[in-house]
């Protein structure tokens, strides 16, 4: 049943669900892959390019949507910690650079409010 196209079977996807560590097996080795750091680095920016008007919006300006989207990229972060933390046993990689995107963007979003850029 490993044709392409075919259907994972329930044991499969019970297996990505809580037995095979996601993490562990596919997210580490290509986020170490150093020959992958300029691409890394360009997506981290878009992250940042994105997430600081949200911030902007979500908090100078009070708009909905932009607090709505927020909200879903916070939950979405501590997702994806809770995740590394259920199957690592505690914090990583992973945890660090959500803190580290959210850092930047805050910095970011600070110097583009005082200097009124956006």
């Amino acid at each position: 049943m490993n044709e392409p196209g075919a259907r994972r079977g329930a044991s499969e996807a019970a297996s990505d669900a809580g037995g095979a560590p996601f993490i562990e097996a596919r997210l580490l080795p290509v986020l170490r892959e150093t020959t992958l750091l300029p691409l890394w680095l360009v997506v981290a920016g878009h992250i940042i390019a994105f997430v600081v008007p949200t911030l902007l919006l979500a908090i100078r300006d009070r708009r909905f949507a932009a607090q709505a989207a927020l909200l879903l990229l916070l939950f979405l972060s501590g997702s994806a910690v809770r995740l590394e933390i259920r199957q690592r046993g505690g914090v990583g990689l992973v945890s660090g650079l959500v803190l580290a995107l959210w850092v930047a963007s805050i910095i970011v979003a600070l110097v583009a409010h005082h200097t009124g850029i956006f």
